[in-house]
């Protein structure tokens, strides 16, 4: 299987954790530590020298804009090439290969469902490359947040065009 069919199935599985009372989510830290544990169980054994890290920036390679501060990227550090700007001091990286960006979201009051759709745009530029796959975890507090969301994307009409699943 696949390292990003692991990591589908890692999210699957922390989402069905949640309402089963198994989980404890107070903040979007808590959501980001459970997955982060899971995606590293998860892979494993995988071949390749697999990395999960958190607060990752990206650049949009076509327009330069950036960075985009992804919540957690699983990718391949083989193929992270590292360096160091002197003048500016600070680190310089680039990264070229196939890789996952999750964008979290916990949804404690209503103000926080508008979230989901700027996550969903942030993913958008990252997920034009072909080698990438982008994900949105996106839990609700209550059912009535879980059904104000499931709402605002479909009136945004984002579920069709980006694979969107709520559950």
């Amino acid at each position: 299987m696949p390292w990003t069919d692991k990591i589908h199935e890692a999210i699957e599985a922390l989402t069905d954790g949640v309402p089963a009372g198994h989980l404890v989510i107070l903040t979007e830290s808590d959501l980001k530590v459970q997955l982060c544990s899971r995606l590293h169980a998860a892979l494993q054994g995988e071949t390749g020298d697999l990395t999960v890290n958190t607060e990752s920036p990206w650049y949009d390679d076509e327009t330069g804009r950036g960075p985009l501060f992804i919540d957690v990227t699983v990718f391949d550090r083989e193929l992270l090439h590292l360096g160091y700007i002197p003048h500016l001091k600070r680190k310089d990286y680039r990264y070229d290969g196939p890789s996952v960006a999750i964008e979290l979201k916990y949804c404690r009051y209503s103000a926080d469902i508008p979230g989901i759709i700027s996550d969903i745009e942030k993913l958008r530029s990252i997920a034009r490359k072909a080698s990438n796959s982008c994900f949105v975890l996106a839990l609700a507090r209550t059912h009535t947040l879980f059904s104000e969301a499931t709402r605002l994307i479909d009136a945004a009409h984002l579920r069709s065009m980006t694979g969107v699943s709520l559950r």
